[in-house]
């Protein structure tokens, strides 16, 4: 029973018996080291550099320690690590294991994404804004309430196109809707409405946000038109 749960997360994981030998392995722990997690195998084969290092820390943890992590080396891919966390069971231990340098490089790219967002809204003349999938805003920015001069709050939860103009709907609807199957690349020119009721020409471009090859939430990228 324990099976079918271990392979249905993502993160590769091992269950090591009171010898501190692989018990079971998880698909994702399969994917990534093959045969060397192979039942009744020891963790050393895991990396060739510090394998002794990880024996070491399930030997500490069968006999009492508290969790232990540990960073090893990844084999076939140099410069890469893999953060390794030890946490005992009553007759073995879990093996969670995470690649660091992964997470570091998504760290890195969610900066550099902050950064380009921050640059183009510090302009004045451009919005950025997050649509779910069901077309209400997410997360509303500063920048999109200053450009239709309506408080930040009463954004939150509304639906991006109860922000258009009526005449202006069904275009930005389609566009909207294509983006959040997944196509990319197209500019519609509308007015928004700023929270007095005047109409703000703009062009938008929507782009969707893709985890493992699908659409989870759509950007929003709002430019104010020379009036």
């Amino acid at each position: 029973m324990l099976d079918p749960i271990l392979d249905a997360l993502d993160l590769p994981l091992l269950l090591l018996d009171g010898e501190g030998l692989i018990a079971r392995a998880n698909t994702a722990a399969r994917a990534r080291f093959g045969d060397r997690v192979t039942t009744h195998a020891g963790v050393m084969a895991l990396s060739q550099r510090d394998g002794g290092t990880l024996a070491a820390a399930v030997r500490r943890v069968l006999d009492g320690a508290a969790r232990e992590r540990v960073t090893v080396a990844a084999d076939r891919a140099s410069g890469r690590t893999l953060g390794v966390t030890v946490e005992p069971l009553p007759d073995g231990c879990l093996l969670r294991i995470e690649d660091e340098t992964a997470a570091t490089e998504t760290q890195a790219a969610v900066a550099a994404r902050d950064s380009i967002i921050a640059a183009v809204e510090t302009t004045g003349l451009a919005a950025l804004a997050r649509i779910s999938l069901r077309g209400y805003l997410v997360a509303p920015r500063p920048a999109l309430a200053e450009l239709l001069e309506t408080p930040l709050p009463l954004l939150a939860g509304t639906r991006f196109l109860a922000l258009v103009a009526a005449t202006d709907r069904p275009a930005v609807g389609e566009s909207l809707e294509r983006a959040s199957g997944g196509e990319i690349g197209e500019v519609v020119k509308a007015a928004l409405l700023t929270s007095d009721g005047e109409e703000l020409d703009v062009a938008l471009s929507f782009w969707p946000i893709r985890v493992n090859g699908r659409a989870e939430e759509v950007v929003a990228a709002v430019v104010r038109r020379p009036a």
